[in-house]
């Protein structure tokens, strides 16, 4: 893999989060994507995911509105990005 490719460390990252379940090595990942490129809307949308998993809500809505102002040609991400509506409990105590 291309370390320095954004969009591989954005397919591992949702790869760990969504498959594996492997909560630190997702965020280790979708943090070394936000360092190459902070303006990648679907980042901030896999971050949003990533805190409702956790039970943050404060911290998903703050990312799906960081994703707002990238979000073209990517209408799917405004319309769930950081939102509470039907998220998932929980899986780890916060």
């Amino acid at each position: 893999m291309d370390d320095t490719l954004p969009e591989a460390h954005l397919s591992l990252a949702a790869f760990l989060l969504v498959h594996d379940r492997n909560w630190v090595g997702a965020e280790k990942e979708i943090k070394r994507v936000l360092a190459l490129n902070p303006k990648l809307a679907a980042i901030h949308h896999l971050y949003s995911f990533y805190f409702l998993t956790m039970g943050r809500d404060d911290h998903a809505i703050a990312e799906g509105r960081r994703a707002s102002g990238w979000l073209v040609g990517y209408p799917y991400l405004w319309i769930t990005s950081g939102s509470p509506v039907n998220r998932p409990r929980p899986v780890v105590d916060v």
